[in-house]
């Protein structure tokens, strides 16, 4: 069996309950946790039960790495990626998710059986905090449906994504200017240098939406965003009618949260789901 990385960042906001789960899903992996490293960054302070939970059980953790002080997750996650070995295969993470305990066997499967995709992803359930779940989302297939796609939203759920090692000998990093948005950052970057991607249709991950998915942004990182979008689409399309969904997206951040969860919640949002 080929040996995998899983990296994964906590800091002071993130739960035990939700972090315990996040782990153990790793850890009871189908493909065998003994073929599976856990690289965990340590982004600041953390609360005490976290950082109990982790001192207890250091033996889950291949590599941890910590900042002195919040610095973000893209910064945290490059610190990961440079401290890698020589594992093949990269999976992403986040401290409050769920994977699928075949997640690990059927991403990898994929990857093998298609030599020339570099990262690949999968579908998802969102469950609320109490782990109900609340609906079902899917992504592009392939390259080409992604390129469609990414004008409208992300083309893959950021902590479902499977990156060959050979992706990051390439030097691709997640821009630390982005924190919160560095993955649609770098899913641009990849889609203008031609890497290629694919979303296998098996729900591979249990979504944890947040109370707070709902609530504004800052103007700041709304703006980001907005610029992330507008460059990147100029970039794969130039002066094109996809355009307008930077500026839809733009708006709804400036929406009162009530009004956001509409649109979220119904049929509104199938505009900018991948059918």
């Amino acid at each position: 069996m080929k040996k995998v990385a899983f990296i994964m960042s906590v800091y002071k906001n993130d739960k035990l309950k939700y972090f315990k789960e996040a782990v153990e899903s790793i850890i009871n992996q189908d493909y065998g946790f003994e073929n599976i490293n856990i690289y965990l960054g340590i982004d600041g302070e953390i609360g005490n039960d976290i950082e109990d939970y982790i001192k207890s059980n250091s033996h889950y953790f291949y590599k941890i790495i910590k900042n002195e002080t919040n610095q973000g997750l893209a910064y945290t996650l490059n610190r990961l990626i440079d401290a890698l070995d020589n594992e093949e295969y990269i999976f992403r993470m986040d401290s409050d998710d769920i994977s699928k305990l075949d997640r690990v066997t059927k991403q990898i499967m994929y990857m093998e059986n298609n030599p020339d995709i570099e990262i690949s992803g999968g579908s998802i359930e969102e469950i609320d905090e109490d782990g109900n779940i609340k609906g079902i989302r899917k992504y592009p297939k392939d390259t080409q449906s992604a390129k469609r796609y990414i004008p409208k939203a992300s083309i893959f759920a950021h902590p479902t994504v499977c990156f060959r090692k050979s992706f990051f000998d390439k030097c691709f990093r997640y821009d630390k200017r982005y924190t919160g948005i560095e993955d649609i950052a770098l899913w641009f970057v990849l889609l203008e240098n031609d890497i290629q991607i694919g979303n296998i249709e098996d729900i591979v991950l249990n979504f944890r939406l947040s109370k707070n998915l709902y609530n504004r942004r800052g103007y700041a990182k709304a703006f980001d965003e907005f610029k992330i979008y507008w460059n990147g689409t100029l970039k794969l399309y130039g002066i094109n009618y996809r355009l307008i969904y930077s500026i839809m997206r733009l708006i709804t951040r400036f929406m009162p949260p009530s009004i956001v969860k509409i649109i979220y919640t119904k049929n509104i949002r199938k505009i900018l789901n991948y059918n």
